[in-house]
C-alpha cells in the first residue's frame, strides 16, 4: 500500500491483517516498512510510509522508493494499492499521477469515502475510472463491510488468471505522462539505457536519476507544476462543481485554523489555555503540589519510613518547639518490646507526621547541621535501608516523583496531545507555521517535536527523525536542547 500521510493506510493495514500499526495524522508517524499477513490467507500485505511525492527528499520517500525499485514486481503478480483520501483528492492526485508517469500498474483506493457527502462533494467514480484507466475501489473506516470488500477483491485478484489481472491493471488511457517526462526518460544525457524502456525497474532507476541530479532541478520543478495542473484538471472533471458548498462547519473551522491571522491568534490562545493554564498552572502547579505535599508527604512517606524504622537501625528527629533526636540501633519494634526509655519518650510526643524525620545512615545527615553527630554506623545494612527507604530511596522519593509528580504531568500532556492529534489540529498547525519555521531552516513539520518537547524532551528528540535532512534534525536538536525547559538539564547546569 502506498499513499500520502493522513489517508488511513495504517487503518486499512490493521483491518486487513489484524496487525498493529501506529495510527496518527501528523507527519513522521511511520518511517519504516510494516508487513503483515492478509486475514485467513498467506498473502503478505506491506504498508509503506506516508509520502507526498517520490522525490527522495525525505526518509519516508527514500524508503518507499527503494522498496518499489527493489521489491515491487508486477510481472510476478504483485499488486500495488494507491490509497488516497476521498476528501483531499486534489492534493493526493499528485502522487497518483506520478505513478502513472512511471507506468506503475496499480489500483486506486478511495478511503474515507463516507465523508464525501459530509463535505458536500459529488464524485463521479465511473468517469474517474475511465479517465485514469484504473480500477477504483472505495473504503470507509466507519464500515467494516468496505474493508471486507477490499479484502475480497485482493483474494479474487490473486486467484484469477494472468489475463484477468492485466485487464484490472490496464494502466492510464487519457491522462498520459507529460511529454517532458517522456523526453527525459529517452534522453541519453541521463542514462545509457536504450530509448525503449520497458522494465519498471529501469523506469524507476531513471526516475531516481532525474530526482537526484542537481542539474535537472529545473526540469523536475517544471514536471511538478505540470503534474499539479493535471491533478487540478482531473479533480474538475470528476467532481461536480455545483455541489462544492463551502458552508460546512468543519470545513469552515479547518480554513479558520490555517488562516494566517486568525489561525495564528487561535494557536496563541490554545498555547496559553492548554500549555500554560492547563498543563503549566493547573496540572504542574496545583495538582502536583496537592499530590506531593498533601498526599505523599503527609500520608505515604511517613507510613513507609515508620514501617522501615521498625526493623532497621534508625535515628529519628522530631521537630517541635524543641528539636529532639532518638536513636534505635535495632529498630523501633524491639525498642517497643523492651520498653526502652528512648521509645517511651518518643511515643509520648504528639506531633504531625511531617514533623518527624527518619535517618537510616549517617550519609543521610550530610545535608543537616548535625551531620557529624550521628550515632548510626555506615555499614551494608544501613546502606540497604538508605537505598530502599532513605530520603532519596526507591520506595520513598522515587515513588513520590513517579506517581505524584511525573505521572499526572505526563498523562495529562499526552491526553492533550491525543486530543490535538485526533482532532486534526496538528497537521494544520504544521501548515500554519511552515513559513515561520523556514526562518529557522526548518519546515512546518518541525513544530511537532518542539510542541512535544514541552512534555518530554527525550521523546521529542526521538521524533526529530521525521525531518527530511540531517541538517534539519540537528537544528531541531539544538532548539530542543537550548530553548525548551527540561528539569534534568537545568539540574546539570546548576551543578
Amino acid at each position: 500500500m502506498l499513499g500520502t500521510p493522513n489517508v488511513g493506510k495504517s487503518t486499512l493495514f490493521r483491518f486487513l491483517t489484524d496487525s498493529y500499526a501506529e495510527i496518527s495524522n501528523y507527519p513522521g508517524t511511520t518511517v519504516e516498512i510494516i508487513k503483515g499477513k492478509l486475514k485467513s490467507s498467506e498473502l503478505e500485505v506491506i504498508d509503506t510510509p506516508g509520502i507526498n511525492a517520490l522525490c527522495l527528499d525525505s526518509d519516508e520517500e527514500k524508503i518507499t522508493f527503494e522498496y518499489l525499485e527493489k521489491n515491487f514486481r508486477p510481472e510476478s503478480g504483485d499488486l500495488l494499492l494507491n490509497v488516497v483520501n476521498a476528501t483531499t483528492l486534489q492534493k493526493d492526485f499528485f502522487l497518483t499521477l506520478t505513478l502513472i508517469d512511471l507506468k506503475v500498474p496499480f489500483v486506486l483506493v478511495l478511503n474515507q469515502f463516507d465523508q464525501i457527502q459530509e463535505e458536500k462533494l459529488a464524485l463521479d467514480l465511473n468517469k474517474l475510472e475511465k479517465l485514469l484507466g484504473l480500477k477504483v475501489l472505495t473504503a470507509t473506516c466507519k464500515s467494516e463491510t468496505s474493508f471486507q470488500n477490499l479484502r475480497s477483491f485482493i483474494l479474487d485478484f490473486f486467484s484469477s488468471d494472468p489475463a484477468s489481472k492485466k485487464i484490472v491493471l490496464q494502466g492510464n488511457t487519457n491522462f498520459q505522462a507529460e511529454e517532458i517526462f517522456l523526453d527525459l526518460l529517452k534522453t541519453s544525457q541521463i542514462s545509457q539505457i536504450s530509448q525503449k524502456i520497458s522494465s519498471l525497474e529501469k523506469r524507476i532507476g531513471l526516475f531516481r536519476e532525474i530526482n537526484s541530479k542537481p542539474s535537472l532541478n529545473s526540469k523536475r520543478t517544471q514536471l511538478d507544476v505540470l503534474r499539479r495542473k493535471r491533478g487540478d484538471r482531473l479533480f474538475e472533471l470528476t467532481v461536480q462543481k455545483n455541489t462544492l458548498v463551502g458552508t460546512h462547519f468543519l470545513k469552515k473551522l479547518s480554513d479558520f485554523l490555517v488562516h494566517p491571522v486568525f489561525g495564528t491568534l487561535s494557536s496563541l490562545v490554545l498555547v496559553f489555555l492548554i500549555l500554560y493554564q492547563f498543563l503549566g498552572v493547573l496540572v504542574a502547579g496545583n495538582l502536583v503540589d496537592f499530590l506531593e505535599k498533601k498526599i505523599f508527604n503527609r500520608y505515604y512517606l511517613p507510613f513507609v519510613s515508620s514501617t522501615a524504622a521498625k526493623v532497621f537501625p534508625v535515628e529519628i528527629e522530631v521537630r517541635t518547639k524543641k528539636k529532639q533526636n532518638f536513636y534505635f540501633p535495632q529498630g523501633t519494634w524491639l525498642a517497643e518490646q523492651e520498653n526502652s526509655r528512648d521509645y517511651q519518650r518518643f511515643s509520648q510526643i504528639k506531633t504531625a507526621q511531617e514533623n518527624i524525620k527518619y535517618y537510616f545512615s549517617p550519609a543521610e545527615r550530610i545535608e543537616t547541621a548535625d551531620r557529624g553527630k550521628s550515632k548510626l554506623k555506615q555499614d551494608l545494612y544501613s546502606s540497604l535501608a538508605t537505598i530502599l527507604f532513605g530520603n532519596y530511596g526507591i520506595f520513598t522519593l522515587a515513588v513520590t516523583y513517579l506517581l505524584g509528580v511525573l505521572l499526572p504531568m505526563v498523562w495529562c500532556f499526552y491526553l492533550v496531545w491525543a486530543l490535538l492529534e485526533d482532532s486534526g489540529y496538528l497537521p494544520r498547525l504544521a501548515a500554519l507555521t511552515d513559513s515561520w519555521m523556514k526562518i529557522l531552516g526548518l519546515n512546518g513539520r518541525g513544530i511537532i517535536p518542539l510542541v512535544l518537547g514541552f512534555g518530554c524532551v527525550t521523546m521529542a528528540t526521538v521524533t526529530t527523525r521525521l525531518m527530511s535532512t540531517k541538517r534539519e534534525q540537528i537544528i531541531l536538536l539544538i532548539l530542543l536542547g537550548l530553548a525548551v525547559p527540561c528539569s534534568a538539564q537545568l539540574s546539570l547546569l546548576q551543578g
